[in-house]
């Protein structure tokens, strides 16, 4: 089996290919973008020895603080929602801005839901946050903030989802595309030629690149959502494939995770794959 794919994102898949807990295929064996190597880092660093367990998964369910309180009451985030809501900042200029909002979603929309619209009619480019906020009693209906890593495709996304076509979301036309009233910049491409991407991809002995020990590693260190899993396998290796809901804290952390678990064995390959949401 190969082990990944070259700097072109060009690979090939092989083995009995198998999907992990119902969350849907789309993404192959061989669709890892760039080089690299589970010891490796950037610029001779090796940034897997930097990563500690995420705050929010060593938390638990401790009682929100009087100012965590205080900034969601004024962001309008509800107290149930336990991921970060920093204080605001200025503003980031529309034309550099890489994270659009798009508001009053279907009713029970899911993060999954968000990623099915974007990769089968609008492969825009790589994704690196998809955060569905719930409906409030002042906001009915869930909205999406999506971030991505360059301001062309969150341009492409506002531009497609205010004209003639619009942007559907579980067979519903979204009412508008916004800019995100905080925005988001531009992110690092990643080193070695291997972007950064929402997407785990490990290849490497089959009793080691699979889903359970994967599981087993970073459970207990991150809390996660996942968009999609593949499992491949031929003969003795495996490869596993895994999309996560966000590039930080999740794929990040998990690629730092794995490359610092097996920075010692040369035969295992940890990357981070290609984006079927595209790869701008």
């Amino acid at each position: 089996m190969d082990k990944a794919a070259n700097s072109n994102g060009n690979g090939r898949g092989a083995g009995d290919a198998r999907v992990g807990d119902g969350r849907g295929a789309g993404i192959g064996a061989g669709n890892a973008r760039g080089g690299g190597h589970g010891g490796g880092g950037c610029g001779g660093r090796n940034d897997a020895s930097a990563y500690r367990p995420m705050k929010q998964a060593t938390d638990g369910r401790r009682p929100l603080t009087a100012k965590e309180v205080a900034l969601r009451e004024e962001r309008g985030v509800p107290k149930n929602y336990r991921g970060s809501v920093k204080e605001r900042k200025a503003p980031v200029p529309a034309d550099v801005n890489c994270a659009v909002w798009i508001s009053n979603l279907p009713f029970g929309t899911t993060t999954k839901d968000i990623f099915n619209a974007l990769r089968k009619d609008y492969p825009v480019g790589r994704v690196a946050n998809v955060s569905v906020m719930p409906g409030t009693t002042e906001r009915l209906n869930p909205g999406v903030r999506i971030v991505f890593f360059k301001h062309a495709p969150a341009l492409a996304l506002h531009t497609l989802g205010n004209g003639p076509a619009g942007f559907h979301v579980n067979g519903r036309r979204v009412k508008k595309v916004l800019w995100d009233r905080i925005g988001a910049l531009e992110q690092p491409e990643g080193c070695r030629g291997n972007f950064h991407t929402r997407v785990l991809y490990m290849d490497g002995p089959r009793d080691v690149a699979n889903m359970s020990n994967i599981r087993a590693l970073i459970e207990g260190n991150i809390v996660y959502q996942t968009d999609q899993v593949g499992e491949y396998y031929a003969g003795d290796r495996g490869t596993v494939v895994w999309a996560f809901a966000k590039f930080s804290g999740q794929a990040q952390a998990a690629v730092m995770i794995l490359r610092q678990k097996y920075k010692d064995m040369p035969e295992v390959t940890v990357l981070y794959g290609e984006d079927d949401c595209g790869m701008i």
